[in-house]
């Protein structure tokens, strides 16, 4: 997971492979207010998909594996001055 500044309203980028553990890590931000990016490989499970959707979470879909799913969200925390916390 990651933040922005650690603050409110900033923004978290995270990559996930389990939507047990990574619900439990989305929680706390999106309950304040934090937007919550994950990305997730085009294997991901729609399951996974669409409860971290329901949460609330922006899912970006990128990479054959979770290899590169880990360096797009790398490269988008990056770009756009995210914290990258690996999910």
């Amino acid at each position: 997971m990651a933040y922005h500044g650690g603050q409110v309203g900033g923004k978290t980028i995270s990559r996930t492979n389990s939507f047990k553990y990574s619900s439990f890590r989305l929680a706390p931000h999106i309950q304040l207010g934090v937007p919550v990016t994950v990305v997730m490989p085009v294997v991901a499970p729609i399951m996974k998909i669409e409860n971290c959707k329901r949460y609330g979470a922006t899912v970006v879909i990128h990479g054959e594996n979770m290899g590169e799913s880990r360096d797009h969200g790398l490269r988008m925390a990056r770009e756009r001055g995210m914290l990258y916390v690996n999910g």
